[in-house]
């Protein structure tokens, strides 16, 4: 590459005007040349693996889908607590940080469960519309023994692909059916764990910030949606009368993007504030407070390959 070509220039040029160093150190400037050499184009490739790696998240957190695609591998039926089949397709909500949405549950009982629809990611939640909600009109809709409102709330996060259902009509507003939730759920006291199965993948963007519990094992849960005030969320743990000891409320900047790709198969351990807002833990192992990533672990990787290769490059050569 051009490169390549300057630093033989240069060393061309060095020793043209040096003829007192052409035989004793004509070697070593060829070993310097070869390695310069090696060291560039390997940092070429690790710049492009990087480029690459991002440019393909880039493409799949821009792309947005509101309508069932004709051929989809990942798409499945779901049979609710109603007793009604839904084709789940994946939806996108790209800038999703701060988007109020509103999610309804229908309940049953527990053997059946309870059944959620959410406003996200079809539109922002109509707040007029959901104030004026008769709760016994819309348990009525599918024979529910209660309906219980879950929100308005905000996303924490600046990308979400969920899984759900098409726009169901629900006394004139859409929402989109996205999963049945075990008996016994959302009376879960707050701050215990509780494994709720989701089918979304979750982004916070680097030199953001997160909000993220504490336990006394050292395990990171990172707030999902928001329903306090967004201006108090900086000071949240102040308010907070009911976290147990030992626990921490902290503001999280991180450096690199938070990825969750949450999949039913693999229940995640979640707990709940005094708030009523949800927190999934961050796996273990992941640095929680620098770069708890899959993109972060991809860039040091390809770090990691550079500097070993260019060590190995200078002591072979």
């Amino acid at each position: 590459g051009g490169g390549g070509g300057g630093f033989f220039f240069f060393f061309f040029f060095f020793f043209s005007f040096r003829p007192e160093l052409h035989v004793s150190h004509t070697t070593n400037a060829i070993t310097m040349i070869l390695v310069t050499k090696r060291i560039f184009t390997a940092f070429s490739a690790a710049i492009s693996t990087v480029k690459a790696s991002q440019s393909s998240l880039h493409v799949l957190r821009t792309a947005r889908s509101l309508q069932a695609p004709e051929n989809c591998d990942t798409c499945y039926n779901q049979t609710s607590g109603a007793g009604i089949s839904y084709e789940f397709y994946p939806q996108w909500l790209n800038g999703s940080r701060d988007y109020v949405y509103c999610e309804m549950i229908w309940n049953y009982n527990d053997t059946y469960g309870s059944d959620l629809f959410s406003t996200s990611p079809i539109k922002p939640c109509n707040t007029t519309w959901w104030d004026d909600l008769n709760l016994d009109d819309v348990a009525a809709l599918y024979n529910a023994s209660s309906a219980t409102k879950n929100g308005p709330q905000s996303w924490s996060m600046d990308y979400v692909r969920v899984y759900a259902s098409d726009p169901q009509d629900i006394l004139g507003e859409p929402m989109v059916y996205g999963a049945v939730l075990s008996g016994g759920t959302a009376s879960t006291p707050p701050y215990t764990v509780f494994y709720p199965t989701k089918n979304q993948y979750l982004v916070w963007d680097a030199g953001k910030p997160t909000y993220q519990l504490t336990d006394t094992d050292d395990y990171h849960y990172v707030l999902q949606g928001y329903k306090v005030p967004q201006d108090s969320l900086d000071t949240l743990g102040e308010q907070m009368q009911d976290l147990p000891d030992g626990w921490s409320y902290d503001v999280v900047t991180i450096t690199d993007d938070l990825v969750f790709d949450l999949t039913p198969d693999a229940p995640i351990p979640s707990v709940q504030d005094e708030f009523d807002q949800i927190y999934i833990r961050i796996p273990a192992g992941d640095n929680s407070t620098t770069t708890p990533t899959s993109s972060a672990i991809i860039k040091s990787e390809v770090m990691s390959m550079f500097v070993l290769g260019a060590l190995g490059t200078w002591f072979i050569m």
